[in-house]
This record gives C-alpha cells, structure tokens and sequence, in this order.
C-alpha cells in the first residue's frame, strides 16, 4: 500500500491520505476505539508503515498491538525485530499468517535451494540494485551468470524481489521485512557474509571512482552523481563495516576521501563530517602519509563548505604536515583550501599568499584544475576584498574555461556564481543576473540543490537592486527552502540580508531592520568577516532603512532581530516578508 517517504512536515491529515496509513488507523481503531492519527504519533505511524513496507499483513497486525503499546514504543520495537507482529488471540488466521516473521518464513521455506541461497546473498545490498549488481557482488562457482539472472526472476515471480522503475531503470529490491528476515540467516554465516562484503566493498570503490584518476578525489557528477545516489545504501553499509566494524579502515577511508565532494554536492554536510570524522580518529595511528593527508583535505573541503573555517584552517594545516613534499598537486590543493578559508576570515594578506603559491605550484606541474581552483579563489580576495574587479574577472574567466575544458559542472556552476557577484558589486547587474542564470541552471542539471538555493538568493536579489521587486521575490521564495535545508553559514547570511533589502523596498523598513540584526547576529556566532567591498554594498541599504525609521527605532528593530536564531529569523521574518504580497492580494 502508498505510504509518506519521509516523516517530517507531514500533517496527520495529509498522511491519512495514503492507503497504508488510513488501514493502520482503521485497523488500530478496531482494538482501541479511541485511537487517532495526530500530531504527537504521526511520525511514528509513518515510520512504522514504512518499515512494513505498506503489506497489508503486516500493518495489520502491527495495529492491532495499539491497545498494548504507544506509537513510539511499538515503533522502536519493531527497530529491533518482527517479534511484535503477533496475530496473538487471532485463532482463526492461518498458522502461517500468526507473525510476519512466519508469513516471510513460510514462504521462504518454500524455495528451493539455490533460490534461498540467491536471496540470502542478496540482503547483503541495501536500496535498490540492478541484475548486473546482484550477479557481480551475489555470485558463486558454479553458478553463471545467466542462471543467477533466472534465479532472480523466479524470486521476483514469487514476490520476494520487489521490481522498483522508480529511477528510470530496472532496479530490484527487497522488502525490509524481508531482508531483516534473511540478512539475519546471512549473518549466523560469518565467512561469507565478509566474503560479501568484500565484494560489496570492490563494487562501491569502482563505483565511487577508486581508480585514482584524479589526485582531489573528485569524480564528475555528470559520470557517476546519480549511480552514487542509488547506490548510496551500499556505500554506508561498506562504510560501516569497514570503518565501524574495522574490517578494513583504510579501504574505507579511501571511499570516504572520494564520496567528499558528493556530499558537498548534495548537501549532507553533517553526515560528511561525521563519517570523515569517525574515520580520521580510525586511521590515525597507522594510514600511510598520504591517505592521512587526503582525509585532513577532505574535512577541510566540507568543514568550508559548512562555512566552519575554524575548522577548516585546521585540517588544512594537518593535511600540510601529512603530505610528502612530491605530492605537489594535493600540497596546491591544501593550500588552495587554506586560502579560501583565510579571506573568508578577513586575513586577506595571508590568503593572497597561499592562493599565489598554489597558483604557482599548479602552473608549474601543469596541473589544470588547481589552477582553476587557485584563480577562482584568489579572484575573490582581488574582487570582494581589495574592488580590483577587473583584474578578479580576467582570473574567472581564465578558470571558468578550464573548468568548461575538464566538463567540472559542478565548479563550473560555482565560478560562474563567483563572476556574478563580481559583477553586482562593481555594478554591471544585468551582466550579473545573466551569468547567475547560467550558474543556477549548472546546479539544477548537477542535482546541486545547496548550491542552487545560494545562487537563486543571490540572483534575487540583483533583480531587488534592478527595481524587478516581484522577480526578485519569486527568486527569494524559491531559494528560501533550499537555503534552510542545507543550512551553512554564509548562504543564510545572505539570504537574510537579501530578503531585508526586499523588505526595504516593499515598505516594510521595520523587518528590514530586524533582518540586518538577525544577519548580524548570524555572523557574529560563526566568526564570519564580510570583506570590505561586500560591507560598502551592505551599508548603503542599512543607512537607507536608518533612514526611513530614525536610529532609536532601527536599533530597537535591529536589536530583536539579532536574539533571533536563523530558524527564528526565517519563521518571524523571512516567511512574512516573502509573503506580503500574497497577503496584499487576499
């Protein structure tokens, strides 16, 4: 049956919508006629149905455990098992049918022994998988290739293999009922559940570009973003047992340095961090100096991408110490890094310096990316630092076209971004505007939606400066979500920032002060420092508003919208001023 995919920001009248959750109610209702869907159980409910994957069996025997146990209880229950999926005094079902386990175990019993065998090697993937995946990774002597396909759609036509056209291709499944059922025979099999495992571990580091073509880790989005996406499960689980359950810290840290740029990419920052985290404290007394140095330069890429350059100074200055004096190319990179991270704390001599020597060494190994890299960087301390714009565009043009030569969308998109700014801030905002549509469509290609939500803000607000108000909010509703999503310092201080300045001229010069303060307060509590081309651009505006109320009422505005926290600030502030015109239209 249909259930919600996630579980968050779903009304309980809105997840009644969906079959599985209305039979669970209706079921649950027949044992406790009290019982409803509402806001404090409707995750659980959900959560539940998803992990029953919607079978009817199941979701009715799960409600039926309403009269004993909270949604929350029986929801952590069946975390840990089917045990709980009892008919209990339900005399009258099938012997087969009294738990889910039995009604999984019966029909499993069933098969024959090759079958069995096929789907117990297959619970060893997560998510969906295509046929080449299982035969590759689930295959044993003697058994061919065209016979494992046989066994596979003999387990489909007995519905324990689930066919899944959700990404536009042939992909398998299996239920999770299904799996936690098998999965757990696999592992009373320790010898070759690690054999799987291990070639679990070869696919997911072909897969993730473990060949060592390029020197940053990065594989082209283009290539090998969306397999990385439907493979992602697998990608944890050889994660975990590598790293988590040392089987193999150092394979595992290869992934990790990898897979860096894909959860920039995506946004899931948070999760980078802790998986590089949990492997850096794995590896760090025995990994060899250069795998050393390349997890220390993967924390760094995602720490500044988080817009921690706390952090990410750090783990620059460890991957520095990490890496043999011959590994040029990383050493360019690092400082590549390094640099960024010193303008956007606004120790801009310091970051002149790095980003120069990374230019340097790059040039002189021809190493094309890294100068890219080192050009669009150090275009930003010359343009946004120093109003040397036009010496900052001839360094982004020189890196866009050798970002578009090596087909880096994802770096080309960003650059492009950097061009616009460049623009905006020396006052050419059409030219602006165009290179910040062709970023933004860079991004919505790449899948890039962190990125995306950055630069519709921005281009919002080049059409605010143009006078195209209800472009600009349009633009700034859409980039709103993405940016709270993907929450990372310097995209939400500028989102507010852009949304005050809407504010400002839609009249409402009093959330326009209070947006300031939150933007203020903001940056404060991430030691961000504004480079001084960027703090001129901001000072006009907030002069304006001073303006318009007086300074005692700017700063009483201002001072409360600097308590606010960004969630705050976006509930009590953004939200309202991106919707003023709809509200002037009821």
């Amino acid at each position: 049956l249909g259930h919600p995919q996630a579980t968050s920001a779903i009304a309980p009248e809105a997840a009644l919508k969906y079959p599985a959750v209305e039979m669970f109610a209706d079921r649950a209702r027949a044992v406790h006629p009290w019982f409803s869907v509402d806001e404090k159980n409707v995750g659980a409910v959900i959560s539940i149905c998803q992990r029953l994957d919607g079978i009817p069996l199941a979701i009715e025997l799960a409600a039926s455990r309403a009269r004993t146990f909270d949604m929350n209880t029986l929801d952590r229950r069946l975390q840990r098992s089917f045990e709980d999926l009892s008919a209990g005094s339900n005399r009258l079902a099938p012997a087969r049918h009294r738990t889910m386990l039995d009604a999984i175990s019966w029909s499993v019993k069933l098969l024959a022994d090759d079958e069995h065998r096929l789907l117990r090697r297959l619970s060893i993937l997560g998510g969906s998988w295509t046929a080449e995946t299982a035969t590759s990774v689930c295959a044993w002597a003697p058994a061919t290739d065209a016979s494992l396909r046989q066994l596979l759609t003999q387990l489909v036509d007995k519905s324990l293999v689930i066919v899944d056209f959700s990404t536009g291709d042939v992909r398998y499944r299996l239920l999770q009922s299904t799996r936690d059922l098998v999965s757990a025979e696999l592992a009373q099999h320790g010898d070759e559940r690690n054999a799987l495992m291990r070639k679990l571990y070869l696919y997911v580091a072909g897969l993730t570009g473990g060949d060592g073509r390029h020197d940053d880790g990065y594989v082209p989005a283009e290539d090998h973003g969306q397999q990385i996406d439907n493979n992602y499960e697998n990608i944890v689980e050889v994660l975990r047992w590598c790293v988590t359950d040392r089987h193999d810290v150092a394979g595992g840290a290869q992934i990790v340095t990898r897979i860096a740029r894909h959860w920039i990419e995506r946004g899931q920052l948070e999760e980078g961090a802790l998986w590089l985290e949990r492997t850096i404290a794995s590896c760090r007394e025995a990994a060899e100096q250069v795998l050393m140095g390349d997890l220390y330069r993967a924390r760094a890429l995602v720490a500044t991408y988080s817009s921690d350059f706390e952090r990410t100074i750090l783990a620059c200055r460890r991957a520095l110490s990490a890496y043999p004096i011959e590994q040029q190319a990383r050493l360019a990179h690092v400082r590549s890094i390094l640099g960024y991270a010193l303008c956007a704390r606004g120790q801009l001599e310091q970051a002149e310096i790095e980003l120069n020597r990374s230019l340097e060494i790059s040039e002189k190994i021809d190493d094309r990316r890294g100068i890219a890299r080192a050009c669009g960087a150090l275009a930003i301390v010359l343009g946004a630092g120093r109003s040397e714009f036009a010496a900052a565009e001839l360094l982004l043009e020189r890196a866009i076209a050798i970002f578009r030569e090596l087909r880096d969308s994802p770096s080309l998109g960003r650059t492009l971004g950097i061009l616009g700014e460049n623009c905006a801030l020396s006052g050419a905002l059409s030219t602006a505007v165009a290179y910040s549509e062709r970023s933004a469509a860079i991004h919505r290609q790449t899948k890039n939606d962190a990125a995306l939500g950055q630069e519709l803000s921005y281009q919002g607000h080049y059409m605010a400066l143009l006078g195209r108000v209800e472009e600009a909010r349009e633009l700034l509703s859409r980039a709103a979500p993405m940016v709270v999503a993907y929450f990372s310092a310097l995209p939400a201080i500028a989102l507010l920032d852009h949304v005050a300045f809407l504010a400002l001229l839609s009249g409402q010069s009093t959330d326009a002060a209070s947006l300031f303060g939150a933007s203020y307060g903001l940056e404060t509590l991430h030691h961000v420092t504004r480079l001084p081309a960027i703090v001129q651009h901001w000072e006009v505006h907030r002069a304006a508003v001073q303006s318009v109320l007086g300074e005692p009422a700017y700063r009483v505005a201002w001072n409360r919208g600097r308590q606010h926290s960004f969630e705050e600030a976006v509930s009590l502030l953004v939200t309202p001023v991106l919707h003023a015109a709809d509200r002037a239209n009821v």
